[in-house]
């Protein structure tokens, strides 16, 4: 195994081997970091903003399920401001994130976190199960077949958290000195104690709606303090950082400030963030999947156009915002990466705070839009495609193991099966299948890229296939999973009911992109493999425009 080269010791505090000897619990993200705040904050404003249609407007479905995005877009808000147990940024050695995470594994370290983070959990199910056991039509959803509930569940929920919240305290206080952790985990404690005595009155008869508005507002409030509470009792700092014990003359971490730039060029950086070329690769899978979802006649023509739109617009924003935070997430290695050193965070166009919120607003747009104007299973969908590229690859797989652009590979793959959603507000066989061939045609594409920029990948410590196992063994995967891809298209005649003109093109595509990877497994010279990464764009494309075509002609007669 070959082995990675480390980030530059300009970029690193400590030696590429060193691990902190003392660690203290719940330090900042960096010297000066607001980005707690911001992410509380804005998670705060957005369950307000979710809780008070709902509690105004009257009996509402999607109560829980914008409960449920929010939950999501706060952990992820404080999940990317915990960059201390992000693998490669400066002072974290290059270890397996669950060792950044957890110190050497000390009992002492995990603990306040995975009982602060229970607690939070707890009082999230108590919000949960409230609402469907609320004996008024105004907070209780109109389609209550899941959430329905005795009222006596929630006051149980309630009384069973309170134990949790209370050792999550103890703990926190036993563990590390007052910081970020305790006085988060105190003022969520408080705010429960204050939400169950506002539940006492709002159980009343005739109480008016800011009483009820009231209790679900402050338990939102106590989740989002719970929250940060865990990720800060979880984050390690070395002893001596900026507001820990002194002991250590190592100067803060510091982003440094956006250049002043006129406003269209900052514009430009922000569409930039979103990586529009990669948005238009992604476009292109859905609206052939939309066309053959509806070519049985279900949906009129007027009706699918308006669907094709939103959902593209949808799509767009949801893709730029895991782009947007995927750029803030890596804009360290994106520093020493020769392809990425123009993006605008490495060459501070946009602050990194903006790019993150940026990136999170982009995110409940999507969300919103989908929801308002699709149906709520393509919004779904579009949240999980978020949340997988941003925390499943760009957190825990990109910079830990080779199979990362495999698994990673998912979210990308999840557009067809958005756009089918979008039309039949359901699953089925063919969606799954279009999923898979836009998986496995993911590795055959960015392995080919990644033989060209393997030295690139190596400087900056990420643990690409080229870079670990070689070229010659990253050419026989590639060959694998294209045979892989090309069988899976063929398996969608039958499951699809594809036509004729389907038959061909796939026949005639797959051909030729198998002679081309069978020539790179044979060559493999660089100049080849990026022939093939060409080649493979041209290839997918090609094959959604035969799909979209075959689903129109059916259509049509």
């Amino acid at each position: 195994m070959t082995t990675i080269p480390r980030p530059a010791d300009s970029m690193r505090r400590t030696g590429p081997d060193e691990v902190p000897t003392t660690l203290t619990l719940g330090g900042p993200a960096r010297a000066g970091s607001h980005g707690s705040v911001v992410a509380l904050s804005a998670g705060l404003g957005l369950w307000l903003m979710a809780a008070l249609p709902a509690i105004v407007g009257g009996a509402r479905p999607f109560l829980v399920v914008d409960l449920a995005l929010i939950a999501g877009l706060v952990g992820l808000m404080i999940l990317a401001r915990s960059e201390p147990i992000l693998p490669g940024h400066a002072g974290v050695p290059s270890r397996p994130w669950h060792v950044r995470a957890l110190g050497r594994g000390s009992l002492s370290t995990v603990l306040p976190s995975a009982a602060t983070a229970a607690a939070a959990l707890g009082v999230l199910a108590v919000v949960l199960i409230g609402v469907g056991s609320a004996p008024g039509p105004a907070i209780r959803p109109a389609d209550t077949s899941v959430l329905a509930n005795p009222p006596w569940a929630h006051w149980l929920a309630a009384a069973l958290v309170m134990p949790l919240v209370a050792l999550a305290v103890w703990l926190v206080r036993r563990a590390r000195p007052p910081g970020p952790a305790a006085a988060l985990l105190a003022t969520g404690s408080a705010l429960y104690a204050v939400e169950m005595l506002t539940g006492l009155a709002a159980a009343g008869p005739g109480q008016p709606w800011w009483v009820a508005a009231s209790h679900l507002w402050i338990g939102a409030a106590s989740w989002a303090c719970l929250v940060g509470a865990a990720v800060a009792a979880l984050v390690p700092w070395p002893a001596g950082a900026p507001a820990m014990p002194s002991g250590s003359a190592t100067p803060p971490i510091a982003d440094v400030a956006p250049v002043p730039v006129p406003f269209a060029t900052r514009a430009r950086a922000y569409i930039a963030l979103t990586k529009p070329r990669i948005i238009e690769l992604l476009l292109v899978t859905t609206v052939p999947a939309m066309l053959l979802a509806a070519r049985d006649g279900s949906v009129s023509a007027p009706t699918l156009a308006w669907l094709v739109a939103w959902t593209l617009v949808g799509g767009t924003l949801a893709a730029g915002s895991a782009n947007a935070m995927n750029c803030y997430l890596d804009r360290d290695i994106d520093e020493l990466m020769t392809r990425t050193q123009r993006r605008p965070l490495p060459a501070h166009a946009v602050s990194p705070d903006h790019a993150l919120l940026f990136g999170l607003a982009l995110g409940v747009a999507s969300f919103a839009l989908l929801l308002a104007f699709v149906n709520l299973m393509a919004a779904l969908l579009s949240l999980l495609a978020i949340a997988f590229y941003v925390v499943i690859y760009t957190f825990l797989l990109k910079r830990s193991t080779p199979q990362n652009i495999v698994i990673g590979g998912a979210a990308g793959a999840l557009p067809p099966v958005i756009g089918w959603a979008a039309v039949t507000g359901t699953l089925s066989a063919a969606p799954l299948l279009l999923f898979l061939i836009v998986f496995y045609w993911t590795p055959p594409h960015f392995w080919a890229l990644s033989i060209r920029l393997r030295r690139d990948y190596a400087a900056a410590g990420v643990p690409m296939l080229p870079v670990v196992h070689g070229i010659a063994d990253t050419n026989k995967q590639i060959l694998l999973y294209s045979i892989l891809l090309v069988a899976l298209t063929a398996a969608l005649m039958p499951i699809g009911g594809m036509g004729t003109i389907y038959a061909l093109g796939a026949a005639v595509l797959g051909t030729w992109f198998l002679r081309e990877v069978v020539v790179l497994w044979r060559d493999g010279t660089g100049d080849r493999a990026i022939r093939v990464y060409k080649c493979s764009i041209t290839y997918l494309s090609a094959l959604f425009a035969v799909i979209a075509l075959d689903a129109i002609w059916t259509i049509s007669i």
